[in-house]
Formats: C-alpha cells, sequence, structure tokens
C-alpha cells in the first residue's frame, strides 16, 4: 500500500475596504475548488464583512487538503462635515468628524478649516481610517454687505434727541439698545454709532452727532425769616426768568407762612433753559409748654419750661427748671426765646393738697404661715414688700416689722409699720417601707400632738395597701396649732408578670406547658392526679383524657410570686365515618345516610359532580339539584386536633329515555308516549301541542299512559307533536314526538 502525502496548501489572507476587491492565490496543488465554488488558483472577491474563504487544492496524486483566507474588511469612515454661510469679508468655519485623518482641496490636513471667500464657494475633504477614505463637501455661501444711514441732531443739555437707522432689517446702537430708533439725552456733544443687519445676518455700521449746547447756570439767594416778615429773592445768569409765582422779573418779595421752596426758570440766547431753587425757612414763635403739678403739703415741685432757648420766669428765674415749694395753691409764669428771638409765654399753676392719715394691724403666727396685715386711710397701698395691695398676706420666717405707705386720691403719702411674730413649727417624722403587690404596711408619725394623712387617715400609725409607689403625707399639729408635714414612700415591688402557653392535643400526644423566662425565678406547676413539675416548660407524654384539666404555675421573682392559669383539653379519636351505600337514581333529590357521630362532629362535602347539601352537619340531610352522572359526596367526622375519618359514597343519576315516536296502534308494542326513568317521580307535568300550537293533550301526574288520543278521547292525526315534560325539583325537558300509528 503506498501512502501519499496531502498537499500543503497555502493561500494569503488580505485587508481591504469596503466596496474593494481583494485577489486571494492558492498555492501546494494541481487544481483548487474555492467555497465560492470558483475552480481556479486565484479569486478576486468583493465581502461587504470580515469573511472567511476555504480553498480546496487537489495534487497529481488526487490527495486533497484545505486552507482559509480571511478577507478583513475595513468600513469606510462615517465622515461628515457642515455647511456655512457667512457675510462678505468674514471668517467661516468647517468642521469635518467621523475620520482619522483629513485632507482638504485647500491642502489643509486639519480636521477644521476657516476660509474667508469673497464669494459662495464649496469645499471637499477626504476622510481617511484604517487606511479607508470618505470623501465629503461643504458649501460656504457668502451674502453681500448692507449700506446703514442714519440722522444727527442738536439738542440742550439734559432734553432728548431721536435718531432713526435705516437701511437693515435689525438695529443695535453702541448704548445697548436693540432699535431702529433710540433718544438719547447726552450732556456733551456725542458720536453714536449704529450696526445694521439683514435677513442674512450681514452686519455694516453708521455714525450719528448729537450737538449738546450748554444751560444757562441759573442762581438765587435763600433767606431765613419769621413767621409775618418779607424776604427779596434775586435770579441771575440768564436772559429772562419764569418763577412758579408766575413773576416773570429777576426779583420777587414774598411773604411766606411756612418754609417755602420757589423756583425760577432762565431762558438763554441758545434758547436752552435751566432752573434753580431758593427756600425761604419761616421760623415759627417758640411753643413754650411748661407742666402744672399737684404736690403734697410739705414738698416740692420741680417744673421745666420747653420749646425755647431761653427762659424767664415770674419768680425772676431765668433756667429752663426750677423747684418750688409753695404751702398753698399758686400760679407761676415762664416767657421763651427761640434762637430766631421770638417769644412766647405760658402759666402753671402748682396746687398744694394735704397728707392722708395711715394706720395698719399686726399679727402673730406659725412658721410658713401666712399673716393678713390690712391697711387703712389711703387711696393705694405700698408695702415694704413690694406689694401695692391695701392687704398682704407674708410668710416670714421670723419675726418681722412691715412698713406699708399709703397714698390718697391726691398722690399724697404717710406710713405706718405692723410687727408679725412668728411660732416654730413641730418637727414631724415618719417610717418608709417596701411591700409586694397586694401586700400592707403600717406607717407610724411623730413629733407633733395631733396627726392627719392624706388618705384621710387620723392618729400617729395608718395601714397601707398600695397598688403601686405611693408617697403618704402626715400632717402633724402642735401645741401651738402649728403644723408641718413629713412624706412616707411606700415602694410596691411587682409580682412577676407572665404569659402561660399550651397547646390542644389528641389522646396519646404530647402536652406542651410554656411560660416566658423570667431571670432568676422559680418555677411550680401544679395539675390534675397530683401534677407537679419545676421546670420552666415542662411536658406530658402519651396524653390521655384525664390529663386534661387546668394547669397552675406559681412564679417567685424577688421575693414576690404570682400564680397563673391555664386550661388543657385532650380530645378523643373521632367516631370512624360511614357515607351509607353508593346510589342508582333518576330522581336529583336524595337523603344521605352518613352514621351519627358518637364522638366529634361531621360535615358533609361534594369531591365531584354536584349538587346542593341542604345540612351539611346533618349525617341524614338531603341533598338537591344532583347532577346527571356519578357524584360523589364525603361524609368527614372530626373532633379537635385528632385525625379525621373520612368515608365517600356514590349517587349516579340517570337521565329519563323519551323516545322520539310511537305508534298507538293496538298491537300492544309502542301504543303509549312511554318514558323510560319516569316511575322514579310523582305529579310529573306534560303537555302536548299540534304543529299550530293548540294544547291537544295534558296531563299533572302523568304515568306513560298517553296513548295518542286527546283530553276528548278522540284519536289524534298522524303527525309530529312539540311537548313540555316538568318534573318537580328537576330540569323542565321540551321536544318533539313523532304519532304514526301505521
Amino acid at each position: 500500500i503506498t501512502v501519499n502525502s496531502l498537499p500543503n496548501i497555502t493561500v494569503n489572507s488580505p485587508t481591504i475596504c469596503t466596496a474593494a476587491t481583494a485577489t486571494l492565490t492558492a498555492n501546494g496543488a494541481t487544481t483548487y475548488t474555492w467555497s465560492t465554488s470558483v475552480i481556479s488558483s486565484s479569486i478576486t472577491p468583493s465581502p461587504t464583512t470580515t469573511t472567511i474563504y476555504t480553498v480546496t487544492g487537489i495534487n497529481s496524486n488526487s490527495c486533497k487538503n484545505i486552507a482559509t483566507s480571511t478577507v478583513t474588511v475595513n468600513q469606510l469612515p462615517p465622515l461628515s462635515v457642515n455647511s456655512t454661510t457667512i457675510c462678505a469679508g468674514t471668517t467661516g468655519t468647517l468642521t469635518a468628524t467621523g475620520a482619522t485623518t483629513y485632507s482638504w482641496n485647500t491642502s489643509s490636513t486639519n480636521s477644521t478649516i476657516t476660509p474667508s471667500p469673497t464669494a459662495t464657494t464649496v469645499y471637499t475633504v477626504s476622510g481617511t481610517t484604517n487606511g479607508c477614505a470618505a470623501i465629503k463637501t461643504a458649501t460656504v455661501t457668502v451674502n453681500p454687505l448692507l449700506t446703514v444711514s442714519v440722522n444727527s441732531a442738536t439738542i440742550c443739555i439734559g432734553n432728548t434727541a431721536t435718531l432713526t437707522a435705516t437701511g437693515a432689517s435689525t438695529y443695535t446702537w453702541n448704548t445697548g439698545t436693540i432699535s431702529a430708533s433710540i433718544s438719547p439725552s447726552p450732556t456733551t456733544t456725542t458720536i453714536y454709532t449704529v450696526t445694521g443687519t439683514d435677513i442674512h445676518a450681514c452686519k455694516n455700521a453708521a455714525t450719528s452727532t448729537v450737538t449738546v449746547n450748554a444751560l444757562p447756570t441759573i442762581s438765587v439767594n435763600s433767606a431765613t425769616i419769621c413767621t409775618g416778615s418779607t424776604t427779596t429773592l434775586t435770579a441771575t445768569g440768564a436772559s429772562s426768568y419764569n418763577w412758579n409765582t408766575g413773576a416773570i422779573t429777576s426779583t420777587i418779595n414774598p411773604s411766606p407762612a411756612t418754609t417755602t421752596i420757589y423756583t425760577v426758570t432762565g431762558t438763554n440766547s441758545n434758547n436752552c433753559k435751566n432752573f434753580a431753587t431758593s427756600t425761604v425757612t419761616v421760623n415759627a414763635l417758640p411753643v413754650v409748654s411748661a407742666n402744672s403739678m399737684i404736690i403734697c403739703k410739705g414738698s416740692t415741685a420741680t417744673v421745666t419750661a420747653t420749646g425755647a432757648n431761653t427762659y424767664t420766669w415770674s419768680t425772676g428765674s431765668t433756667t429752663p427748671t426750677i423747684t418750688l415749694a409753695p404751702t398753698t395753691t399758686n400760679i407761676y409764669t415762664v416767657t421763651g426765646t427761640n434762637a430766631s428771638n421770638c417769644k412766647n409765654s405760658t402759666t402753671l399753676t402748682i396746687t398744694v393738697n394735704a397728707l392722708p392719715s395711715v394706720s395698719v394691724n399686726s399679727a402673730t403666727i406659725c412658721i410658713g404661715n401666712t399673716a393678713t396685715l390690712t391697711a387703712n386711710g389711703a387711696n393705694t397701698y405700698s408695702w415694704s414688700t413690694g406689694a401695692l395691695v391695701p392687704t398682704i398676706n407674708p410668710s416670714p420666717g421670723t419675726a418681722t416689722i412691715y412698713n406699708v405707705t399709703g397714698i390718697d386720691a391726691n398722690n399724697c403719702k404717710n406710713s405706718a409699720t405692723s410687727t408679725v411674730t412668728v411660732n416654730a413649727l413641730p418637727i414631724v417624722s415618719v417610717n418608709s417601707a417596701t411591700i409586694c403587690a397586694g401586700g400592707s404596711t403600717t406607717l407610724i408619725a411623730t413629733g407633733a400632738n395631733t396627726y392627719i394623712w392624706n388618705s384621710g387617715a387620723t392618729g400617729a400609725s395608718t395601714v397601707v395597701s398600695p397598688a403601686v409607689a405611693t408617697a403618704y403625707t402626715v400632717t402633724g399639729t402642735d401645741i401651738h396649732s402649728c403644723k408641718n408635714s413629713a412624706t412616707s414612700t411606700v415602694s410596691v415591688k411587682p409580682l412577676p408578670v407572665f404569659t402561660l402557653t399550651a397547646n390542644e392535643v389528641c389522646v396519646g400526644q404530647t402536652i406542651h406547658l410554656g411560660a416566658n423566662s423570667i431571670l432568676g425565678a422559680v418555677y411550680i406547676w401544679h395539675g390534675p392526679n397530683g401534677y407537679t413539675s419545676s421546670s420552666q416548660n415542662p411536658t406530658i407524654t402519651n396524653s390521655n383524657l384525664v390529663s386534661a384539666g387546668v394547669y397552675s404555675l406559681t412564679i417567685s421573682s424577688g421575693g414576690c410570686s404570682a400564680t397563673n392559669t391555664v386550661s388543657i383539653v385532650v380530645d378523643a379519636m373521632p367516631t370512624i365515618a360511614n357515607a351509607g351505600l353508593d346510589t342508582v337514581s333518576y330522581y336529583s333529590v336524595l337523603s344521605l345516610n352518613g352514621n351519627i357521630p358518637l364522638v366529634g362532629t361531621g360535615v358533609w362535602s361534594v369531591i365531584s359532580g354536584g349538587g346542593n347539601i341542604i345540612n351539611n352537619g346533618l349525617p341524614n340531610t338531603q341533598i338537591t339539584n344532583l347532577q346527571s352522572g356519578q357524584n360523589i359526596l364525603q361524609w368527614t367526622i372530626s373532633n379537635g386536633v385528632c385525625p379525621v375519618s373520612s368515608d365517600e359514597v356514590i349517587i349516579t343519576i340517570k337521565d329519563l329515555l323519551i323516545p322520539n315516536g310511537f305508534s298507538p296502534n293496538g298491537d300492544g308494542v309502542n301504543d303509549n308516549f312511554e318514558i323510560n326513568g319516569l316511575g322514579e317521580y310523582t305529579n310529573v307535568k306534560l303537555n302536548v301541542f299540534n304543529r299550530w300550537g293548540n294544547l291537544v293533550y295534558d296531563n299533572n301526574d302523568y304515568k306513560n299512559n298517553w296513548n295518542g288520543k286527546n283530553m276528548s278521547g278522540e284519536d289524534l292525526s298522524d303527525d309530529t307533536y312539540f311537548f313540555t315534560l316538568e318534573i318537580p325539583n328537576k330540569n323542565t325537558f321540551k321536544g318533539y314526538v313523532i304519532l304514526k300509528r301505521k
């Protein structure tokens, strides 16, 4: 056997750009077959995506071998470039994207160029990525400049000129205004520039000069006068004048009653106007005031004059404030002069009232108690305690003297003193105690002669049984009827608080008793039949009926104990269920025959089929509306948590067999309209109608006895008749029957 070598096939793998053609050349064999079905050593495919080609070479010994070539296809770059529109004389920006390198017909190799063509021009850019190039064009559209014109103006300083530009679509002034017209108010001659923009966004500019003539410099004197005087105001700096009083002279002589501002407008030879103001300040006469006073006998009155700069009193004094000490009521006069040397006078009266006669009682109290001190003889009172009432209730700790000042209706004052003598309080003490909730303790007070408790008890001792921590106060009274109190706190330690848990069980199951955990507590359980346990959560295995009953748990904790109970139910196994015998019937209403539970309770349920159980808890209840065919019902007896006992009964309901014809010819065969299964029912109603809808036969207790005669006993003709068959507690049947005697 001669074994020939396989040919060693080689083939190149090139890389091309999209839409280009690759040349694949195989070597090493005599003939070649490509996966494209071409039989040649070379092929020139143009794949749109990277593709693998297989070539099979056969040598002179007819031995074959294969090689593969991968033509990698690089996609053309997604080159894009913007176009733009510019105005003549400006520069546009063209930016190419989507490639790695770029080449413009302007010789630029940047991605962005900024040409400034004088006319609309098309630019070409070539973009290259991975050796693949794409070409795009961009157009720079060039719009011509526009011609803008604007007027100039001459104004007086402070006035407004109106400048209006034309020749464009929109306008922007060097003032920032965007409008065809502006109304500037320059203070000096000013040149304004407006830039107009046409519908192509091309711009051009024009200038306007606003010549500003100076205003005249008007001056006028101001003056200060007293009320009723006249002053002279003179304006200068213009050719003619106009006052706000209506005068048209350079000088006016006003006599205002109050300070007034006068305005004069002057006009120069350029017809430019300016104004000045003059203030005529009018100083009013001083409003001199001095307070009248009411004083008490023996007091002095200090009175102050106001409203002027200097003063002269009828007493000869020349100070604003003087002190008077009249023994009887007197009237005084003061004259004031202000800074404008204006004078005015006023008078005041000093009324002199007599002093009140004040008296007050003294008192003796226990320390901590209150004395009642009442002053008389005045209208209002001021005590050394700061109180401002006739009666005060001081509680001094030691014997104390109180001073009261009484003020009468004329605000005159006088004083009196009161002494309050203070006896010491008894020193009362009482014991405290700690009890368990529900317990009691005896509290004993000492240190006084008689006692009363806040509980209402009297005597030195009392027995208390608080439910919660409680403070008790006892008040003791000594031989001076002085009282003092002491407080006893009875702390109540809580009983252990716990919750019992237990499970209902079936005979033979395990009873689980449980209580919540209390740190350091002692647990003692007691139950039926002498049951005891010291566990927190004991169990009773293999329970029986005598295990049922009440279980109690006593928990002791912190010196206090509490007891709680829980009832355990032990259920007996339920009676074994018996659903009765299976039944076959034509009747849809039947009585069920479940056994009566000796232990537990029973319940009927429909497993399959259908029907309405009248009382599903009765063993012998009725079921209605049984469905045709097989109906499976289940009788289940349960008792507590024990496993249930169930049994099923099958009730088969047969449908009636209604014939579609009969031949009442007296031959003993099919002489009656006989319905198979009808014998199961009573009070069945049959109605028969002819083809015209007339009732020809009826029977309210049909017993398969219609023999083709009508209600008068006459033979009905051979024909097809319509019937209705109504069965109580079952559906109504309707159909057609053929009566044919031959």
